[in-house]
């Protein structure tokens, strides 16, 4: 009897210990800002260092237990502990021994977590620099946050006249966030202070067609010339109209005899209610954007295209742009998810209640292409994500995002696949970013076949506001 009561209380004491194992693991969540770093080919002029942050998106404070960074890198972090909400930074410097192309791995593990972070480093070496100093910049030397900066300058031409346009806007996009907004003075110039990287830029002004641009800034890349096509807008012809004496005589004759007719009022019974239409009784209200008694909840699965050719002509920000704004007006009843596919396939982000608005962003922001392209098993696994946070009488939705069709190899698995889960009321949409006509086509095709709707994404602004309408109309009630 001692002995199975024995066994009993050690029985109780593992389960509660389990538990609170559990829910230490499910409050404290470590958000990273990017999960692939791309170098690209490393020359004379390439920066070696870099900087992430973490965010501790949980309830329970976080302590970093080790950081494992393969042998040719130097690294610091702001702070091994992390309280809920807060920001730590993680700075390194690569020192490479050798040229060509590396894929390294950098491993982090904290203590409310059960499974590593882990951030993939990739580029090719083309130069060595012997008298570079290997050690990383602690944040004493340089705080965090601080980057290096230095002086970019803008100028905004007319095409072929070359004539500067004054209060050209130019805004820089970083990774779906506009950085920086500039306008051009008298001179058609502008200057800015920026960090070394990757920038989204696009240009506009009135009466010329817009430009873009993706590039990397640097030290030596720091002055860039936008030359803007004038718009042509024909003038309209004069409209002709020719009217017969006889209709003249018939017009001046109904002028004469035309009276103004009083409006109806609808009588109601006395004591007796007016009974009003549901529909006008919410428009009488004051609604939000996206007002629950107006829509449905929404289940939607973003399913990335990371594959290399996102990461040119500013698709991957005009994606990341139009997911962010649709972000801000999600509410806490509705769930979202993001799968990513290239070569392999990951769940980025749980099925997450809008709510949680600043980790949904982070991992939006994290995204990073990376590869070649494998939808199949992108999709299987997106229609998974949705299928497990499936919402009864709500927008269950996969949205496909990418600039390209699938492999032919692909294409009769992936239409079953579509067609049997929109039986099962998971229907999918196809955003197709700076596509070809042909593959604009397929997105179409695609979109039909899965119950949805084919979005155009071309333009920075007009995608973001597409994308918000798009869902507001598939979940209205």
């Amino acid at each position: 009897m001692l002995r199975h009561s024995k066994r009993l209380n050690r029985m109780k004491l593992f389960f509660t210990s389990s538990l609170l194992f559990m829910t230490v693991l499910l409050s404290a969540q470590i958000v990273v800002s990017e999960r692939v770093i791309d170098y690209g080919e490393i020359g004379p002029d390439t920066s070696l260092e870099k900087e992430i942050f973490l965010v501790n998106t949980g309830s329970k404070s976080s302590l970093l237990l080790t950081n494992d960074f393969p042998r040719d890198y130097s690294a610091h972090i702001s702070s091994k502990n992390v309280a809920p909400g807060d920001t730590v930074y993680l700075r390194w410097k690569f020192n490479p021994f050798s040229e060509g192309v590396f894929n390294d791995k950098i491993t982090i593990w904290f203590s409310t977590m059960n499974e590593p972070l882990e951030i993939k480093v990739k580029g090719k070496v083309k130069y060595i620099d012997p008298y570079s100093n290997p050690s990383c910049p602690n944040f004493n030397e340089r705080p965090a946050g601080q980057e290096k900066t230095f002086i970019t300058d803008f100028v905004v031409q007319e095409q072929g006249s070359k004539k500067r346009i004054k209060g050209a806007q130019i805004r820089l996009i970083d990774r779906g966030v506009v950085a920086v907004d500039l306008s051009t003075d008298r001179n058609g110039e502008r200057s800015a202070k920026l960090p070394i990287r990757y920038f989204y830029f696009l240009v506009e002004a009135e009466g010329y067609e817009s430009a873009d641009l993706y590039s990397y800034v640097n030290s030596k890349n720091h002055r860039f010339v936008f030359d803007l096509v004038p718009l042509v807008i024909p003038e309209p012809e004069p409209e002709v109209v020719v009217v017969e004496e006889k209709e003249i005589a018939v017009l001046i004759e109904n002028l004469d005899d035309t009276e103004e007719e009083e409006p109806l009022e609808k009588e109601t019974p006395e004591g007796a209610e007016e009974i009003k239409d549901p529909v006008e009784t919410i428009l009488e209200e004051p609604l939000t954007d996206f007002d629950s008694r107006a829509y449905r909840p929404n289940n939607i699965v973003f399913l990335v295209d990371v594959s290399g050719s996102m990461n040119q002509n500013g698709r991957m920000d005009i994606l990341k742009a139009s997911m962010i704004q649709l972000v801000a007006m999600m509410r806490p009843e509705d769930k979202i998810s993001l799968v990513s596919y290239a070569r392999s396939t990951s769940v980025l982000l749980e099925p997450t209640s809008g709510a949680n608005k600043e980790e949904i962003i982070a991992e939006i922001r994290a995204l990073s292409p990376q590869g070649a392209t494998n939808g199949e098993r992108g999709l299987k696994q997106a229609y998974s994500t949705a299928k497990s946070s499936f919402i009864s009488n709500g927008n269950n939705r996969v949205y496909i995002a990418t600039d390209g069709v699938f492999r032919v190899s692909e294409v009769e698995a992936i239409e079953k696949l579509v067609t049997k889960n929109s039986r099962r009321k998971i229907n999918l949409s196809v955003l197709g970013i700076k596509g070809t006509n042909f593959t604009k086509k397929k997105m179409a095709e695609l979109a039909k076949l899965g119950k949805g709707d084919f979005l155009d994404m071309e333009d920075f602004d007009k995608s973001a506001e597409g994308l918000k309408q798009l869902v507001k109309s598939q979940s209205k009630k």
